[in-house]
């Protein structure tokens, strides 16, 4: 009797049934938790990428509303078996003192069931965390604040380095017809981008996208300067001399300010400017012929800014420059227009400045209308080689035979602010 071994068979059979049933437990639920973990970590990713881009947009309570929304959305909401935290700067990791960074952790208590048998314990914590900030993923070096980005004609437009965009939002953000030609880095829209598609005219490797965040404003703070109710004691006329003239040198002293007033300037000769800020109150610039030039400016130092502003919204003077005006500056590389070679005082209503006729501008900076419309057309002419170009207006429109060439490749250095792109990227 104590020789017969025929129930040990069935004795160790049942152990070890117990055993590789724990093991498939283990193996069905631990697929179940790396399932959850996954989804946990896309959550996480996805409430961090949403709460960066409020974060910028909106302020910081929005942010943090925003990341909890969308880890809602994504199957994680707070509950009793949920914790979600948004933190803004992260509460943790390398990147607590990083500006616009926000941070998401996501926290399920999973129940064990049958793997807790052999856990020896009823549930599991899965967590996931992620941080995102928005981040420059690209230079902008033409921008449409409101209106539509009008590209037609037998506009040429390159700027391989750079992106064209609108802020304008809903149908025809951006509009591409006629027989335009453009080589960009990409096209981007608020909006609709109507004809982006057209690689006869959109030509690859340019890209478009439209329905994209709106590009921030870099030059949004001149707006807040204030300017004279009337024209200040002093002021100068603007030079008139004839094409036959002998050149000219106007303007301020030792890099200063000096106002133009109640006039036009339509010189067509050669005219030689001093560095400073040029303040054109009730003052258009109508150029249709002769050279513009500042012999002593450097950039990224000494430059010239022209102003144009008024006494009301409808006396805020325009720019019309054609015919064979040749007109060479750059910006200043400090002081308050740092950057800004012609800012039209968001006073003015919108009214139209044209670049046409064959006009050929070398301008390194910004010219920015905030609350105008800049259009090129005719044969106008921006292809001199320069350092930097940027163009910000409430409207762009390219009509006739434009030609132009855009450039953000030397902009720090002559040190041009520069609109950008920006788009959520995680850090964490």
């Amino acid at each position: 009797m104590l020789s017969d071994r025929r129930g040990a068979t069935g004795l160790i059979f049942a152990a070890s049934a117990i055993a590789l049933f724990g093991f498939f437990a283990l193996a069905t639920e631990g697929g179940l938790w790396y399932l959850t973990k996954r989804e946990a970590q896309s959550a996480a990713d996805a409430a961090a990428f949403a709460s960066a881009s409020a974060l910028e947009s909106r302020g910081r309570n929005p942010a943090l509303s925003a990341g909890m929304e969308m880890a809602g959305r994504n199957g994680f909401a707070a509950d009793a078996q949920t914790e979600v935290t948004v933190s803004i700067p992260p509460a943790t990791g390398p990147n607590i003192n990083t500006p616009g960074a926000t941070e998401v952790r996501i926290q399920r208590r999973q129940p064990t069931y049958l793997a807790g048998m052999l856990l020896g314990q009823p549930e599991v914590l899965i967590a996931a965390r992620a941080v995102a900030a928005m981040v420059d993923d690209g230079p902008v070096c033409m921008l449409s604040l409101h209106g539509t980005f009008t590209l037609t004609g037998n506009s040429d437009v390159r700027a391989a380095d750079c992106v064209l965009a609108s802020n304008k939002r809903g149908p025809s953000s951006i509009n591409v017809s006629g027989s335009t030609s453009i080589t960009a880095r990409s096209l981007r829209a608020s909006g609709e981008c109507a004809g982006c598609s057209d690689t006869r005219r959109v030509i690859p490797p340019t890209t478009y996208s439209d329905y994209q965040q709106p590009v921030t404003d870099p030059f949004a703070d001149l707006n807040d300067i204030s300017y004279p109710a009337s024209c200040p004691a002093g002021a100068e006329a603007p030079p008139t001399n004839k094409k036959n003239d002998p050149p000219v040198t106007v303007g301020p002293m030792n890099g200063g300010t000096v106002y133009w007033c109640n006039s036009t300037w339509s010189n067509n000769g050669t005219v030689y400017l001093r560095p400073g800020t040029y303040i054109l109150y009730n003052t258009s610039i109508a150029l249709h012929g002769g050279n513009v030039s500042c012999p002593t400016c450097t950039p990224g130092g000494a430059g010239v800014t022209f102003v144009l502003t008024g006494s009301s919204r409808d006396t805020v003077g325009t720019v019309d420059i054609n015919a064979q005006t040749s007109f060479q500056v750059n910006a200043p590389g400090s002081g308050p227009y740092a950057g800004v070679v012609m800012y039209r005082d968001d006073l003015g209503a919108n009214q139209v400045s044209k670049i046409n006729g064959g006009a050929g501008l070398n301008l390194i900076g910004a010219m920015y209308f905030p609350t105008g419309t800049l259009q090129f057309s005719g044969n106008s002419d921006l292809t001199f080689p320069t350092v930097c170009r940027v163009i910000v207006a409430h409207t762009v429109t390219f009509i006739g035979n434009t030609d132009i060439a855009l450039t953000q490749r030397d902009c720090a250095r002559a040190l041009v602010p520069v609109p950008q792109v920006r788009v959520a990227r995680l850090l964490e």
